[in-house]
């Protein structure tokens, strides 16, 4: 007895949690290593079962326009980008930090007079609890983690601060040491903004005095966040599509009733783990209309009756009001309240609300009544953590599958799983090795398209899909309505950018020039107000449209700045060549031409008179500098104009070595195909402008 006695005080009682999670968690990796390379079996889409879980397709697809403002989540996804950027690196980032979340939560737990063993065992319950998964397994969740870190370390802290006699308050170091937990959360998540209601609303309830130095660190440093996130992405608001959250469409009296029955909701999904699924959107989760009788009855069965509860605890049993109030407190932000959330329910929300549960457990636990069962209450609380953590063991499995394998098996009515799904299959399509393949894979697409658009008939981002494969079939007429239809179902709030980048080519190759050049400065506009920096095929593309339209000057300068981005390319040096031969600078075009050939022979492409090869090169530097004996003998310099002559016979010259080196014939002969140019008379370089748009496709989601 005497060694369980020391074992239960035990001063290194907060390694428990870290090895739970570490343990519930950690067997996620070992079979996702093992198939990092191969597929998946068993899945209910064989052909999808040859994703690997690294493959870029269960990813999140495209870009898409969420402004959200988390400085601290893109250092950590840089640093897994340098160290290889592995599906498995993102899983491990994420268990490592779910542990350290759970010593800050043992750490509130004996804060708040919890004594040890029975903090360890709630802070255990919180490491297996069976909404984490979505957080932890799918290592996908290091915001939601980081933030919930930061949030209960501070709490923790500021309730030391508030205790009688000690009056750690006033020496400084420990309120700045609060203030930097508080800054590092906030530019992790914006759920560490409730600190100041939280550290107010926990001293009052538990009768201690309020640190009012923390408080005021905390409302300063939330002023100073919200501050620099409004310098950094201006004053608009984020992108929410219908589809992921359909109350961004509703009134404000919709989103209040609806934001109370979503408090139930994340309370019943965190008490009872039944059913979890990959994604929650339309038709996933219902939203009940203000006019509704039975709307108010929900609502005031539970969110009023929370905090007539907790008001009623307080004075008997202030730490389970406290839980009360933490999780109504945590959770508000994540109902569409105040602010619209990207989805209108994610199990990762709930992460750091889920530890009122173990504070409930802990509150009850010291019932005098219970206290003196402390043995029996400590095994039932045991045997509570093993059976979450079982749970959470059976969803960590479904974690092993990529999410984009089951979305449609959890969500059978959500238009957005069938959407990925089609993403998917689109990959495939245009990875396939034979016509009949990729043609069968296609029909897959056009079924899930078609699954989506029928419980979203406004769908805008699936009509992308069909415009995308119109597009690599090169039927540019088609592809642009099916952009049309995208954008007009997505209105003024475009949530795709590339939709422009794509529609915009496709202008460019039915010669719309004007409209092409229109697109492309409207998804230039999308980038800067996102703040993203654009691919060089952007700069390619409007340079094109700038040529098209004989705005020469500007489109040199898209061509150098792709340039700048892909000096690979030999088509940007021709595109770049031509501008300054209709600039005149004619040194500077056959540098451009060179450089290109260089480029054409590195690649083997020789001859090809239909793309940018050695030959096209040579034949384009030629005519320029028959130009140049043009413009030098009508300027009376016959000197230079017979030596910009003689340039021109060996460049016509070298051609026709390159194209008998092919063909198998006689440089001397005078190649088929090729016609001389007439002295003094310059054939100008290449393609005039409007320069052809390479075939280069859209990228592939």
């Amino acid at each position: 007895m005497k060694g369980t006695q020391r074992i239960l005080e035990s001063p290194v009682l907060w390694i428990l949690p870290m090895l739970v999670a570490v343990v519930v968690y950690a067997g996620t990796l070992i079979p996702h290593l093992q198939e990092s390379k191969g597929g998946f079996e068993g899945s209910p889409n064989p052909d999808l079962d040859r994703l690997a879980p690294d493959d870029p397709i269960n990813r999140t697809p495209w870009f898409f326009g969420h402004r959200q403002y988390s400085p601290v989540n893109l250092v950590i996804n840089s640093v897994l980008q340098q160290a290889g950027g592995s599906y498995w690196m993102a899983r491990l980032a994420a268990i490592l930090l779910h542990a350290g979340t759970t010593f800050f939560a043992f750490l509130l737990l004996v804060t708040l007079g919890t004594d040890r063993a029975l903090a360890a065992l709630g802070a255990a319950l919180f490491a297996v609890l069976s909404v984490h998964a979505d957080a932890v397994a799918s290592g996908a969740g290091h915001r939601e983690i980081l933030g919930a870190m930061a949030l209960f370390g501070s709490c923790a802290l500021a309730l030391k601060f508030g205790e009688p006699g000690r009056p750690l308050e006033k020496k400084g170091w420990p309120v700045f040491a609060v203030s930097c937990l508080i800054l590092l959360g906030l530019f992790t998540s914006p759920i560490v903004l409730v600190l100041v209601p939280l550290i107010f609303l926990q001293s009052l309830i538990l009768g201690r005095p309020v640190p009012w130095l923390t408080l005021a660190s905390a409302a300063s440093c939330s002023v100073a966040y919200l501050l620099v996130r409004w310098i950094a992405l201006g004053d608009s608001s984020p992108i929410t599509p219908f589809v992921q959250n359909p109350l961004a469409s509703a009134d404000g009296l919709t989103r209040v009733v609806n934001s109370m029955v979503l408090v139930g909701r994340y309370l019943a999904t965190l008490l009872l783990p039944i059913h979890l699924s990959a994604d929650y959107s339309v038709n996933m989760v219902p939203v009940f209309s203000w006019a509704s009788p039975l709307t108010w009855i929900r609502v005031l069965a539970l969110l009023p009756s929370l905090l007539i509860l907790a008001v009623f605890l307080r004075r008997r049993f202030p730490l389970l009001s406290l839980a009360i109030v933490f999780f109504v407190v945590t959770i508000l932000p994540f109902t569409n309240l105040f602010f619209l959330c990207p989805f209108i329910f994610r199990e990762r929300y709930g992460y750091a609300a889920a530890l009122a549960f173990p504070m409930v457990l802990c509150a009850v636990a010291g019932v005098p009544f219970l206290a003196r069962r402390r043995g029996l209450v400590l095994a039932c609380l045991g045997l509570l953590t093993v059976l979450f953590g079982l749970r959470t063991w059976l969803r960590n499995a479904d974690w092993n599958v990529p999410m984009i394998l089951r979305m449609t098996t959890e969500a059978p009515n959500d238009a957005w799983a069938y959407f990925r799904e089609a993403q998917a299959y689109h990959t495939l399509a245009t990875r396939a090795g034979t016509e009949v393949e990729k043609t069968r894979l296609l029909g897959e697409v056009e079924k899930r398209v078609s699954r989506a658009l029928a419980i979203y008939p406004d769908f805008g981002l699936a009509q992308l899909i069909p415009g995308m494969i119109a597009h690599e079939q090169k039927k540019y007429a088609e592809a642009v309505e099916h952009f049309n239809a995208s954008e007009k179902s997505q209105g003024q709030r475009t949530q795709e950018p590339k939709l422009y980048l794509w529609r915009g080519e496709g202008f460019l190759q039915l010669g719309k020039h004007k409209e092409a050049l229109q697109d492309l400065e409207a998804y230039m506009r999308f980038l800067e107000n996102l703040a993203l920096e654009p691919e060089y095929r952007f700069f390619q593309l409007r340079g094109l449209a700038y040529g098209s339209l004989a705005q020469v000057k500007q489109a040199f300068k898209d061509f150098n700045t792709a340039i700048a981005l892909r000096q690979d390319l030999a088509e940007l040096w021709n595109n770049r060549g031509f501008c300054r031969f209709l600039l005149k600078d004619y040194a500077g075009a056959v540098r451009d031409y060179e450089k290109g050939a260089e480029i054409a022979q590195k690649n083997g492409n020789l001859y090809d008179p239909k793309t940018d090869s050695v030959w096209r090169f040579l034949e384009r530097i030629a005519d320029v500098h028959l130009q140049v004996a043009k413009v030098e003998r009508q300027a009376g310099n016959e000197a230079k104009a017979k030596e910009a002559e003689e340039l021109y016979q060996r460049a016509k010259l070298t051609a026709a070595g390159v194209l008998a080196k092919v063909k198998g014939t006689s440089p001397v002969e005078s190649p088929k195909g090729v016609e001389p140019a007439v002295q003094g008379q310059a054939a100008p370089p290449g393609n005039p402008v409007p320069v052809p748009v390479p075939d280069v496709q859209p990228e592939a989601p």
